[in-house]
């Protein structure tokens, strides 16, 4: 049970995360995260290496996540769904 209640919690954050991108700020750093949403730094940074993972985030070389291809993929599921 505390195992399943970890991983709820996990996704919650995992959405909050990719919740913070717009187009005001498409770009974020680990710090930025971690104070933003009042977490530890070693926290932030095991989510967001589980979105680059994924493929939810990429990773530059100066360590600035932004949102990667497993979005549009998403979005265009989205797309496909709506009655435009």
């Amino acid at each position: 049970m505390i195992e399943h209640r970890y991983s709820v919690q996990s996704v919650r954050s995992a959405i909050q995360i990719l919740k913070l991108f717009s187009e005001e700020k498409t770009e974020w750093c680990l710090s930025e995260i971690a104070k933003i949403k009042d977490w530890s730094p070693s926290t932030t940074k095991r989510l967001l290496d589980m979105l680059v993972k994924y493929g939810y985030l990429k990773k530059s070389v100066k360590k600035i996540y932004t949102l990667d291809h497993s979005i549009l993929r998403l979005a265009g599921v989205v797309k496909v769904t709506m009655d435009i």
